[in-house]
């Protein structure tokens, strides 16, 4: 009863007098013998009481199912001048009661009249009430009370916790019988769900969505719609609402994608379903604010769907996000006519970014000749990185076909960060722009510096080639150039790594080590994974750091040379995943270890895989071992791997850390076959 007092308590909401007032539980469970036999003498007049209490407020309580006494209503600031009148009102102003919930309170009289004997009598009198409450079997809880008026006995009512009982109670008090028949036949389900789940926000039942039109299903799905910050009673402007709207409205990233749902002109609630869940999965309205704008927007998609427009006017378009199709719908007329030239969405950026210019063009060709003028972060490129003259005339080419990837916008990005990385950015940049990228990543011996292990002209050739891999709609590929490894953050999905965004961004340029190459997977075109591949060392023993000072020799000690148990590793990190179907999920990840395995076989060393691919290893390919993997030192300062806990600076570097990994079974155990056809072949 006391945790049962506790949760009424922290779930009752006060005025702002009342609030400021401490409060507690408090419950003499062990009486003492003295006041048990007070309370003996009186109970004859207890029984009495009972009986007189159960005669008259019982018929009050139920005639509140239809209408209110006269001064049966709340109040603010006690009347304390009739206070003594049991005819006349008890607050000085009336707080008029939604709901038909009852709660009796004694008011006990401390004043300097009222001596002891009188004290232990009112006392006394208030147990009576509270005794007779409780005789009427449940009726002195708030289920009781609504199961004795309402005659409705609320199934495993003793086990329902008090958000759970709010909504059941809602319902018998407005008659939603499919509702209760859906909770009776499915109780433990309801029981299970969380606190937090869409069905017991008041404005949920109360307010958008009729409890009778909800079923089976609707109640497996509140297990994981939550409480949705993003609906605000002020944009809801339906009178109800179906189950379907308000699973969608919960998953809106905020308030502009549900205005827009209002404003579309679809005379079917399925049809703006369809259309608000294309919005939402494709992150529309991630930087809208003004009605004009939402408006504009809700023209395009009444007009028709985002996916016809994507695959009509769009579709010659590729690497669109949310945002390109918004700007384009805001710049629809200055645009429209060179969409059918334009081939990424860097180039629609472009267009968009020069739309106030764009009359003076005859077609797209003739803007596009003009990139280096008219390219909105090509000067700031340009000062931030002091291009000369003679350097821009040199790599004129290289620098048009830089732009044309949306190479600037990418680096501006990455540069508002801040990661104080201009210096390096600087060199990389340079490279590329001069045709040089490869030779700075794998240049002399920086291979070796960074795992302090010797590399042979054979594996270090072997390595720097990046192999691929073309089989009906999948594409594999190594990466390692400039633009596609910038990117990795972004593609498939946003990961911490974003050049835009990322948390961990300053851990980018470290992904341009000479050990570090990126795995992407494609399927019809569209990638849909992408993976770290590491070159590094690993032991099955325990190594200590290793130390890189350079000290005089100490006799004392064991000076011979021993052989180290560390070897040389092909590691594959965790890999990010989206926009593929479970279906075709076992064909890819079948694909990606293929890859790795025709890697580490072409250099004669051993591939381990991180443990996250647990769940997706093909069964008698790997088995799953303990070693100890070597952090390489990196020229970015400080780099992000996956697989050994994150983010890992300069004072992480030429440590080992145990990790949990799967080792191929050997090739005699081993399931795997090489498909007919399949080959990997180097990359141009």
């Amino acid at each position: 009863m006391r945790e049962r007092l506790k949760e009424i308590l922290e779930n009752t909401e006060f005025t702002p007098v009342n609030r400021e007032i401490k409060k507690r539980v408090f419950r003499k469970e062990v009486i003492s013998q003295t006041a048990y036999q007070k309370y003996r003498i009186f109970q004859p007049q207890i029984k009495h009481t009972l009986m007189k209490m159960k005669q008259d407020l019982l018929p009050v309580l139920k005639r509140k199912k239809t209408h209110i006494l006269r001064y049966q209503y709340i109040g603010k600031r006690l009347d304390m001048a009739h206070l003594w009148n049991p005819e006349k009102r008890i607050f000085q102003t009336k707080i008029p009661s939604q709901n038909m919930d009852t709660a009796i309170g004694f008011l006990l009289d401390q004043s300097g009249s009222i001596d002891r004997k009188r004290w232990e009598t009112s006392v006394l009198t208030a147990l009576c009430v509270v005794e007779g409450w409780i005789s009427q079997g449940n009726f002195y809880t708030r289920a009781g009370y609504i199961q004795e008026v309402y005659r409705y006995a609320i199934k495993a009512v003793d086990r329902l916790k008090y958000y759970q009982e709010s909504v059941l109670l809602y319902a018998v008090k407005h008659q939603k019988k499919h509702f209760l028949k859906l909770y009776e036949e499915n109780t433990e389900l309801f029981l299970e769900l969380p606190w937090n789940s869409i069905l017991f926000q008041k404005a949920f039942y109360e307010e958008y969505v009729n409890l009778n039109t909800l079923n089976f299903q609707n109640l497996k799905e509140c297990r994981k719609i939550k409480e949705c910050s993003a609906i605000e009673k002020t944009d809801m402007l339906q009178k109800e609402y179906t189950f379907a709207e308000i699973k969608l409205f919960a998953v809106c990233p905020d308030r502009a994608y549900i205005r827009l749902y209002h404003k579309l002109n679809y005379r079917r609630v399925d049809d703006r379903l369809r259309v608000m869940q294309e919005v939402v999965k494709k992150r529309l309205l991630d930087k809208v604010t003004s009605e004009e704008t939402l408006e504009r927007v809700a023209a395009f998609l009444s007009h028709k769907p985002l996916s016809k427009w994507v695959k009509e006017e769009l579709g010659n378009i590729s690497g669109l996000v949310g945002m390109d199709i918004l700007d384009l719908f805001l710049s629809w007329e200055e645009v429209v006519r060179f969409l059918p030239e334009v081939k990424n969405g860097f180039q629609l950026r472009y267009l968009i970014a020069n739309k106030e210019k764009l009359s003076g063009y005859p077609n797209f060709q003739s803007v596009y000749a003009e990139l280096v003028k008219n390219d909105p972060h090509w000067e700031w490129m340009k000062n931030t990185f002091a291009f000369s003259d003679s350097f821009i005339r040199e790599h004129e080419a290289n620098i048009q076909t830089f732009l044309e990837q949306g190479g600037s916008e990418i680096l501006y990005e990455f540069y508002k960060g801040d990661t104080g990385q201009t210096e390096m950015l600087r060199r990389l940049l340079v490279a590329e722009l001069m045709g040089k990228f490869k030779d700075l990543k794998y240049h002399d011996a920086d291979l070796e510096k960074e795992l302090a292990f010797p590399i042979s002209e054979k594996q270090l050739k072997l390595w720097a080639e990046n192999l691929q891999l073309q089989r009906k709609e999948w594409k594999i590929w190594e990466e390692d150039r400039f633009l596609p490894v910038m990117q990795i953050g972004e593609l498939p999905d946003k990961t911490c790594l974003s050049y835009k965004t990322g948390m961990y961004r300053k851990c980018l340029l470290s992904c341009f080590d000479s050990n570090k190459k990126i795995i992407y997977i494609s399927y019809q075109g569209k990638i849909v994974l992408r993976a770290i591949l590491r070159l590094t060392k690993a032991s099955e023993e325990k190594m200590e750091r290793e130390n890189k000072e350079f000290q005089f020799v100490d006799f004392t000690k064991d000076t011979g040379k021993k052989e180290k148990p560390e070897q040389l590793v092909l590691f594959l990190e965790k890999a990010y995943v989206k926009g593929i179907s479970d279906r075709l999920e076992q064909e890819m990840f079948k694909l990606l270890f293929r890859m790795v395995k025709e890697k580490a076989g072409r250099l004669s060393i051993s591939l381990l895989i991180s443990r996250d691919y647990f769940g997706n290893i093909p069964s008698g390919w790997f088995q799953k071992e303990s070693r100890y993997i070597y952090i390489s030192a990196t020229k970015g300062k400080e780099q992000y791997l996956d697989s050994l806990g994150g983010n890992h600076g300069i004072a992480s570097e030429g440590k080992y850390l145990q990790a949990s990994v799967f080792r191929p079974i050997s090739p005699e155990k081993c399931a795997y076959e090489r498909m007919e056809g399949e080959e990997f072949s180097e990359i141009s």
